[in-house]
Protein backbone atom coordinates (compact mmCIF):
# COMPACT_ATOMS: atom_id res chain seq x y z
CA UNK A 1 0.00 0.00 0.00
CA UNK A 2 1.17 3.53 -0.80
CA UNK A 3 0.38 6.39 1.52
CA UNK A 4 -0.94 9.55 -0.14
CA UNK A 5 -1.12 12.63 2.07
CA UNK A 6 -3.54 15.36 0.94
CA UNK A 7 -2.70 18.85 2.24
CA UNK A 8 -5.84 20.95 2.51
CA UNK A 9 -7.94 23.27 4.64
CA UNK A 10 -10.10 20.57 6.18
CA UNK A 11 -10.41 20.26 9.94
CA UNK A 12 -13.12 22.54 11.32
CA UNK A 13 -13.88 23.71 7.77
CA UNK A 14 -17.51 24.77 7.45
CA UNK A 15 -17.31 25.69 3.76
CA UNK A 16 -18.78 22.68 1.94
CA UNK A 17 -17.82 24.30 -1.36
CA UNK A 18 -14.15 23.99 -0.48
CA UNK A 19 -14.76 20.55 0.96
CA UNK A 20 -16.22 19.44 -2.38
CA UNK A 21 -12.95 19.21 -4.31
CA UNK A 22 -11.29 17.45 -1.37
CA UNK A 23 -14.05 14.85 -1.10
CA UNK A 24 -14.14 14.32 -4.86
CA UNK A 25 -10.39 13.79 -5.13
CA UNK A 26 -10.34 11.49 -2.11
CA UNK A 27 -13.33 9.50 -3.42
CA UNK A 28 -11.64 9.05 -6.81
CA UNK A 29 -8.46 7.79 -5.16
CA UNK A 30 -10.40 5.32 -3.05
CA UNK A 31 -12.40 4.09 -6.03
CA UNK A 32 -9.61 3.77 -8.59
CA UNK A 33 -6.48 3.29 -6.46
CA UNK A 34 -7.10 0.28 -4.25
CA UNK A 35 -3.39 0.09 -3.43
CA UNK A 36 -3.35 3.58 -1.87
CA UNK A 37 -4.40 4.99 1.48
CA UNK A 38 -5.35 8.65 1.93
CA UNK A 39 -4.50 10.77 4.96
CA UNK A 40 -5.66 14.39 5.24
CA UNK A 41 -3.18 16.96 6.47
CA UNK A 42 -4.70 20.25 7.63
CA UNK A 43 -2.57 23.21 6.52
CA UNK A 44 -2.95 24.91 9.88
CA UNK A 45 -2.56 21.75 11.95
CA UNK A 46 -5.88 22.40 13.66
CA UNK A 47 -7.27 19.83 16.05
CA UNK A 48 -10.07 17.68 14.72
CA UNK A 49 -12.20 18.17 17.82
CA UNK A 50 -12.52 21.33 19.88
CA UNK A 51 -14.29 21.57 23.23
CA UNK A 52 -17.64 23.39 23.08
CA UNK A 53 -17.55 26.97 24.33
CA UNK A 54 -19.54 25.99 27.39
CA UNK A 55 -16.68 23.70 28.44
CA UNK A 56 -14.00 26.34 28.05
CA UNK A 57 -12.94 28.41 31.01
CA UNK A 58 -13.88 32.08 30.93
CA UNK A 59 -10.83 32.97 33.04
CA UNK A 60 -7.90 34.69 31.29
CA UNK A 61 -5.30 32.13 30.28
CA UNK A 62 -1.62 32.51 31.11
CA UNK A 63 -1.03 33.12 27.42
CA UNK A 64 -3.45 36.06 27.41
CA UNK A 65 -1.91 37.49 30.58
CA UNK A 66 1.58 37.39 29.09
CA UNK A 67 0.28 38.93 25.85
CA UNK A 68 -1.16 41.88 27.78
CA UNK A 69 2.29 42.65 29.23
CA UNK A 70 4.32 42.47 26.01
CA UNK A 71 4.55 44.92 23.10
CA UNK A 72 2.34 43.66 20.27
CA UNK A 73 5.20 43.06 17.81
CA UNK A 74 7.10 41.01 20.40
CA UNK A 75 4.07 38.87 21.20
CA UNK A 76 3.33 38.39 17.49
CA UNK A 77 6.92 37.27 16.81
CA UNK A 78 6.79 34.76 19.67
CA UNK A 79 3.33 33.57 18.62
CA UNK A 80 4.37 32.98 14.98
CA UNK A 81 7.57 31.23 15.97
CA UNK A 82 5.68 28.83 18.23
CA UNK A 83 2.90 28.40 15.66
CA UNK A 84 5.24 27.42 12.84
CA UNK A 85 7.22 25.12 15.14
CA UNK A 86 3.98 23.35 16.09
CA UNK A 87 2.83 23.14 12.47
CA UNK A 88 6.17 21.76 11.28
CA UNK A 89 6.07 19.05 13.95
CA UNK A 90 2.55 18.16 12.79
CA UNK A 91 3.70 18.03 9.12
CA UNK A 92 6.61 15.76 10.00
CA UNK A 93 4.23 13.39 11.76
CA UNK A 94 1.70 13.41 8.90
CA UNK A 95 4.35 12.83 6.22
CA UNK A 96 5.92 9.89 8.03
CA UNK A 97 6.27 7.02 5.52
CA UNK A 98 4.35 9.04 2.89
CA UNK A 99 4.78 8.12 -0.77
CA UNK A 100 3.25 11.31 -2.19
CA UNK A 101 1.92 14.69 -1.12
CA UNK A 102 -1.09 15.98 -3.07
CA UNK A 103 -2.58 19.47 -2.86
CA UNK A 104 -6.06 18.75 -4.32
CA UNK A 105 -7.02 22.35 -5.14
CA UNK A 106 -8.17 25.62 -3.62
CA UNK A 107 -7.04 29.25 -3.57
CA UNK A 108 -3.52 28.44 -2.51
CA UNK A 109 -1.97 31.65 -3.88
CA UNK A 110 -4.71 33.97 -2.68
CA UNK A 111 -3.97 36.86 -0.30
CA UNK A 112 -0.30 35.91 -0.34
CA UNK A 113 0.65 39.24 1.17
CA UNK A 114 -1.27 38.70 4.40
CA UNK A 115 -1.83 34.99 4.77
CA UNK A 116 0.95 32.49 5.28
CA UNK A 117 0.13 29.83 2.68
CA UNK A 118 3.56 30.48 1.17
CA UNK A 119 5.37 29.64 4.42
CA UNK A 120 3.24 26.54 4.91
CA UNK A 121 4.04 25.22 1.43
CA UNK A 122 7.70 26.04 1.98
CA UNK A 123 7.71 23.94 5.15
CA UNK A 124 5.95 21.06 3.43
CA UNK A 125 8.38 21.09 0.52
CA UNK A 126 11.43 21.15 2.80
CA UNK A 127 10.20 18.01 4.53
CA UNK A 128 9.29 16.36 1.20
CA UNK A 129 12.70 17.22 -0.27
CA UNK A 130 14.52 15.76 2.73
CA UNK A 131 12.44 12.58 2.55
CA UNK A 132 12.32 12.33 -1.25
CA UNK A 133 8.51 12.60 -1.33
CA UNK A 134 7.06 13.77 -4.69
CA UNK A 135 4.58 16.67 -4.57
CA UNK A 136 1.54 17.04 -6.85
CA UNK A 137 -0.26 20.41 -6.90
CA UNK A 138 -3.66 20.25 -8.55
CA UNK A 139 -5.87 23.06 -9.88
CA UNK A 140 -4.97 25.85 -7.45
CA UNK A 141 -6.18 29.42 -7.77
CA UNK A 142 -4.75 32.92 -7.59
CA UNK A 143 -6.51 36.17 -6.81
CA UNK A 144 -4.73 39.49 -7.29
CA UNK A 145 -3.28 40.99 -4.14
CA UNK A 146 -1.58 44.23 -3.24
CA UNK A 147 1.82 43.47 -4.76
CA UNK A 148 1.70 40.42 -7.02
CA UNK A 149 5.19 40.99 -8.46
CA UNK A 150 6.74 40.49 -5.02
CA UNK A 151 5.10 37.08 -4.78
CA UNK A 152 5.83 35.87 -8.30
CA UNK A 153 9.46 35.24 -7.36
CA UNK A 154 8.55 33.65 -4.03
CA UNK A 155 5.90 31.32 -5.43
CA UNK A 156 8.10 30.60 -8.43
CA UNK A 157 10.54 28.97 -6.04
CA UNK A 158 7.74 26.89 -4.52
CA UNK A 159 6.28 25.68 -7.83
CA UNK A 160 9.64 25.00 -9.48
CA UNK A 161 11.05 23.03 -6.58
CA UNK A 162 12.40 19.70 -7.98
CA UNK A 163 10.10 17.81 -5.60
CA UNK A 164 7.04 19.18 -7.49
CA UNK A 165 6.30 16.55 -10.13
CA UNK A 166 2.97 17.90 -11.40
CA UNK A 167 1.29 21.31 -11.33
CA UNK A 168 -1.98 22.67 -12.69
CA UNK A 169 -3.84 25.90 -11.96
CA UNK A 170 -7.56 26.54 -11.65
CA UNK A 171 -7.59 30.11 -12.94
CA UNK A 172 -5.41 33.06 -14.00
CA UNK A 173 -3.13 31.03 -16.26
CA UNK A 174 -1.11 34.11 -17.40
CA UNK A 175 -0.07 34.73 -13.79
CA UNK A 176 0.99 31.12 -13.22
CA UNK A 177 2.93 31.01 -16.50
CA UNK A 178 5.14 33.74 -15.01
CA UNK A 179 5.84 31.40 -12.12
CA UNK A 180 6.08 28.12 -14.00
CA UNK A 181 6.50 27.98 -17.76
CA UNK A 182 4.78 24.61 -18.17
CA UNK A 183 1.69 25.55 -16.11
CA UNK A 184 -1.58 24.11 -17.44
CA UNK A 185 -5.11 25.23 -16.59
CA UNK A 186 -7.47 22.52 -15.33
CA UNK A 187 -10.89 23.12 -13.74
CA UNK A 188 -11.33 22.26 -10.09
CA UNK A 189 -12.22 18.61 -9.52
CA UNK A 190 -15.45 19.88 -7.92
CA UNK A 191 -16.97 19.93 -11.42
CA UNK A 192 -17.13 16.12 -11.06
CA UNK A 193 -18.87 16.30 -7.68
CA UNK A 194 -22.36 15.33 -8.85
CA UNK A 195 -21.08 12.33 -10.79
CA UNK A 196 -18.63 11.07 -8.18
CA UNK A 197 -21.08 11.47 -5.28
CA UNK A 198 -24.00 10.06 -7.27
CA UNK A 199 -26.28 13.12 -7.30
CA UNK A 200 -28.21 14.24 -10.37
CA UNK A 201 -30.28 17.28 -11.25
CA UNK A 202 -33.94 16.90 -10.32
CA UNK A 203 -36.79 17.68 -12.69
CA UNK A 204 -37.07 21.39 -13.43
CA UNK A 205 -39.07 23.12 -10.73
CA UNK A 206 -39.78 26.78 -10.30
CA UNK A 207 -37.33 27.58 -7.51
CA UNK A 208 -34.38 29.90 -7.98
CA UNK A 209 -31.52 29.47 -5.53
CA UNK A 210 -29.76 32.57 -4.26
CA UNK A 211 -26.30 31.78 -2.90
CA UNK A 212 -25.44 34.00 0.05
CA UNK A 213 -22.08 35.42 1.10
CA UNK A 214 -21.32 37.76 3.97
CA UNK A 215 -21.05 41.31 2.69
CA UNK A 216 -17.68 42.01 4.33
CA UNK A 217 -15.99 39.29 2.27
CA UNK A 218 -15.56 41.98 -0.37
CA UNK A 219 -13.60 44.20 1.98
CA UNK A 220 -11.17 41.32 2.52
CA UNK A 221 -10.09 41.93 -1.07
CA UNK A 222 -9.88 45.72 -0.74
CA UNK A 223 -13.38 46.64 -1.96
CA UNK A 224 -15.46 49.31 -0.23
CA UNK A 225 -18.92 47.76 -0.22
CA UNK A 226 -21.58 49.08 2.10
CA UNK A 227 -23.62 46.47 3.99
CA UNK A 228 -26.88 48.38 3.44
CA UNK A 229 -26.23 48.43 -0.31
CA UNK A 230 -25.69 44.67 -0.47
CA UNK A 231 -28.73 43.89 1.72
CA UNK A 232 -30.97 46.22 -0.29
CA UNK A 233 -29.73 44.69 -3.54
CA UNK A 234 -30.56 41.17 -2.42
CA UNK A 235 -33.99 42.26 -1.21
CA UNK A 236 -34.69 43.95 -4.55
CA UNK A 237 -33.52 40.81 -6.33
CA UNK A 238 -35.85 38.58 -4.30
CA UNK A 239 -38.79 40.92 -4.86
CA UNK A 240 -38.17 40.95 -8.62
CA UNK A 241 -37.95 37.17 -8.80
CA UNK A 242 -41.18 36.82 -6.84
CA UNK A 243 -42.86 39.38 -9.09
CA UNK A 244 -42.08 37.14 -12.06
CA UNK A 245 -43.55 34.12 -10.32
CA UNK A 246 -40.42 32.30 -9.17
CA UNK A 247 -40.13 30.71 -5.76
CA UNK A 248 -36.90 31.69 -4.01
CA UNK A 249 -34.62 29.60 -1.80
CA UNK A 250 -31.76 31.24 0.11
CA UNK A 251 -28.82 28.88 0.55
CA UNK A 252 -25.18 28.98 1.60
CA UNK A 253 -22.15 26.75 1.17
CA UNK A 254 -22.17 26.21 4.91
CA UNK A 255 -20.18 29.18 6.19
CA UNK A 256 -22.07 30.36 9.27
CA UNK A 257 -21.64 34.07 8.59
CA UNK A 258 -22.95 33.54 5.05
CA UNK A 259 -25.95 31.69 6.40
CA UNK A 260 -26.72 34.46 8.89
CA UNK A 261 -27.00 36.81 5.92
CA UNK A 262 -30.22 34.99 5.01
CA UNK A 263 -31.68 35.73 8.43
CA UNK A 264 -30.85 39.39 7.94
CA UNK A 265 -32.55 39.49 4.53
CA UNK A 266 -35.75 37.91 5.82
CA UNK A 267 -35.77 40.22 8.84
CA UNK A 268 -35.26 43.23 6.56
CA UNK A 269 -38.19 42.16 4.38
CA UNK A 270 -40.42 41.70 7.40
CA UNK A 271 -39.43 45.14 8.72
CA UNK A 272 -40.46 46.64 5.38
CA UNK A 273 -43.68 44.62 5.35
CA UNK A 274 -42.63 42.81 2.17
CA UNK A 275 -44.46 39.47 1.81
CA UNK A 276 -42.18 36.49 2.38
CA UNK A 277 -44.47 33.79 1.01
CA UNK A 278 -42.70 31.69 -1.60
CA UNK A 279 -39.34 32.43 0.05
CA UNK A 280 -37.46 29.87 2.17
CA UNK A 281 -34.07 29.69 3.75
CA UNK A 282 -32.58 26.22 3.41
CA UNK A 283 -30.77 24.60 6.34
CA UNK A 284 -27.07 25.32 6.52
CA UNK A 285 -25.29 22.37 4.86
CA UNK A 286 -22.61 20.63 6.87
CA UNK A 287 -21.85 17.97 4.27
CA UNK A 288 -20.96 18.29 0.59
CA UNK A 289 -23.72 15.89 -0.37
CA UNK A 290 -26.31 18.11 1.33
CA UNK A 291 -25.12 21.17 -0.59
CA UNK A 292 -25.32 19.28 -3.88
CA UNK A 293 -28.77 17.94 -3.08
CA UNK A 294 -29.99 21.47 -2.37
CA UNK A 295 -28.61 22.85 -5.64
CA UNK A 296 -29.91 19.87 -7.64
CA UNK A 297 -33.48 21.01 -6.98
CA UNK A 298 -33.08 24.53 -8.37
CA UNK A 299 -34.18 25.80 -11.75
CA UNK A 300 -31.07 27.98 -11.67
CA UNK A 301 -28.87 29.79 -9.18
CA UNK A 302 -27.59 33.33 -8.66
CA UNK A 303 -24.49 33.06 -6.51
CA UNK A 304 -21.18 34.58 -5.48
CA UNK A 305 -19.02 31.77 -4.13
CA UNK A 306 -17.14 29.91 -6.84
CA UNK A 307 -17.69 26.38 -5.59
CA UNK A 308 -21.46 26.76 -5.48
CA UNK A 309 -21.13 27.57 -9.21
CA UNK A 310 -18.93 24.50 -9.63
CA UNK A 311 -21.64 22.42 -7.95
CA UNK A 312 -24.24 23.86 -10.34
CA UNK A 313 -21.96 23.12 -13.30
CA UNK A 314 -21.49 19.53 -12.16
CA UNK A 315 -25.28 19.11 -11.87
CA UNK A 316 -26.14 20.96 -15.11
CA UNK A 317 -28.05 23.64 -13.19
CA UNK A 318 -27.77 27.06 -14.93
CA UNK A 319 -25.87 29.64 -12.92
CA UNK A 320 -25.03 33.32 -12.87
CA UNK A 321 -22.17 34.58 -10.70
CA UNK A 322 -22.54 38.07 -9.27
CA UNK A 323 -20.07 40.29 -7.44
CA UNK A 324 -19.66 43.81 -6.11
CA UNK A 325 -16.47 45.82 -6.52
CA UNK A 326 -13.57 45.03 -8.82
CA UNK A 327 -11.09 43.08 -6.70
CA UNK A 328 -10.98 39.40 -5.86
CA UNK A 329 -14.44 38.11 -6.68
CA UNK A 330 -14.43 39.83 -10.09
CA UNK A 331 -11.45 37.69 -11.03
CA UNK A 332 -12.94 34.52 -9.61
CA UNK A 333 -16.30 35.00 -11.31
CA UNK A 334 -14.97 36.02 -14.71
CA UNK A 335 -12.30 33.32 -14.73
CA UNK A 336 -14.80 30.58 -13.88
CA UNK A 337 -17.49 31.62 -16.34
CA UNK A 338 -14.98 32.21 -19.15
CA UNK A 339 -13.41 28.79 -18.60
CA UNK A 340 -16.85 27.16 -18.59
CA UNK A 341 -17.94 28.82 -21.82
CA UNK A 342 -20.37 31.40 -20.39
CA UNK A 343 -18.39 34.66 -19.84
CA UNK A 344 -21.61 36.69 -20.00
CA UNK A 345 -22.81 34.94 -16.84
CA UNK A 346 -20.30 36.77 -14.62
CA UNK A 347 -21.97 40.04 -13.68
CA UNK A 348 -20.73 43.02 -11.68
CA UNK A 349 -23.77 44.40 -9.89
CA UNK A 350 -22.33 47.83 -9.04
CA UNK A 351 -24.29 49.47 -11.85
CA UNK A 352 -26.76 46.73 -12.77
CA UNK A 353 -30.25 46.93 -11.27
CA UNK A 354 -31.93 43.89 -9.77
CA UNK A 355 -34.44 43.89 -12.65
CA UNK A 356 -31.62 43.93 -15.22
CA UNK A 357 -29.85 41.13 -13.39
CA UNK A 358 -32.96 38.95 -13.38
CA UNK A 359 -33.39 39.54 -17.11
CA UNK A 360 -29.84 38.36 -17.76
CA UNK A 361 -30.38 35.42 -15.40
CA UNK A 362 -33.44 34.33 -17.38
CA UNK A 363 -31.36 34.42 -20.56
CA UNK A 364 -28.73 32.27 -18.82
CA UNK A 365 -31.40 29.73 -17.85
CA UNK A 366 -32.70 29.58 -21.41
CA UNK A 367 -29.21 28.91 -22.79
CA UNK A 368 -28.06 26.61 -20.00
CA UNK A 369 -24.52 25.27 -19.99
CA UNK A 370 -22.82 24.38 -23.26
CA UNK A 371 -22.88 20.58 -23.08
CA UNK A 372 -19.84 20.23 -25.31
CA UNK A 373 -17.88 22.39 -22.88
CA UNK A 374 -19.22 20.45 -19.88
CA UNK A 375 -18.04 17.19 -21.38
CA UNK A 376 -14.67 18.69 -22.28
CA UNK A 377 -14.04 20.10 -18.79
CA UNK A 378 -15.10 16.91 -17.03
CA UNK A 379 -12.84 14.91 -19.33
CA UNK A 380 -9.96 17.27 -18.59
CA UNK A 381 -10.43 16.81 -14.83
CA UNK A 382 -10.58 13.05 -15.17
CA UNK A 383 -7.46 12.90 -17.35
CA UNK A 384 -5.59 15.12 -14.90
CA UNK A 385 -6.52 12.77 -12.05
CA UNK A 386 -5.33 9.78 -14.11
CA UNK A 387 -2.02 11.55 -14.81
CA UNK A 388 -1.37 12.21 -11.13
CA UNK A 389 -2.27 8.68 -10.06
CA UNK A 390 -0.10 7.18 -12.82
CA UNK A 391 2.86 9.30 -11.71
CA UNK A 392 2.36 8.09 -8.14
CA UNK A 393 1.95 4.56 -9.51
CA UNK A 394 -1.31 3.56 -7.86
CA UNK A 395 -3.99 3.72 -10.56
CA UNK A 396 -5.96 0.57 -11.24
CA UNK A 397 -8.30 0.19 -14.22
CA UNK A 398 -7.32 3.48 -15.94
CA UNK A 399 -9.78 2.58 -18.72
CA UNK A 400 -12.60 2.40 -16.19
CA UNK A 401 -16.10 3.10 -17.41
CA UNK A 402 -16.32 6.11 -15.08
CA UNK A 403 -15.67 8.36 -18.07
CA UNK A 404 -18.36 6.71 -20.13
CA UNK A 405 -20.80 7.01 -17.25
CA UNK A 406 -20.21 10.58 -16.24
CA UNK A 407 -19.72 12.15 -19.64
CA UNK A 408 -22.95 10.81 -21.08
CA UNK A 409 -25.03 12.28 -18.26
CA UNK A 410 -26.64 15.70 -18.50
Amino acid sequence: MKKIVMACFWNQESNCGDKSYIEVFRALIRRYSSEATVDLCDFYARREFVAPKSEKSSKPTLKKRIASLLPHWVYKWIHNRNKYRRIRKYYEMKLKDADALVVPGGGLVEYSSWRDYYYLMQMLEKICTARNIPVFINSVGYVENEDPMEWIERWGGILNNPCVKHFTCRDNLPFFLKLKEDAVQVPCSACLAGDVLGIQKLNDGNTVGIGLMRYDCYSDYGNKVDKAFVVNYYVDLIVELRRLGYDVALFSVGVMRDHIMGDELLRCMQDRHIPTNGIVQLPRPTEVKTLLEQISGFKGIITVRTHSAYAAFSLNVPAVMIYFGTRGWAGKSNEFMTMMGRPENAICCDNVSAAELVERFQQAMEKGWDQTVRKEKKQLCWENFVTIMNKIGVLQSPTSDLCAEMFTRT
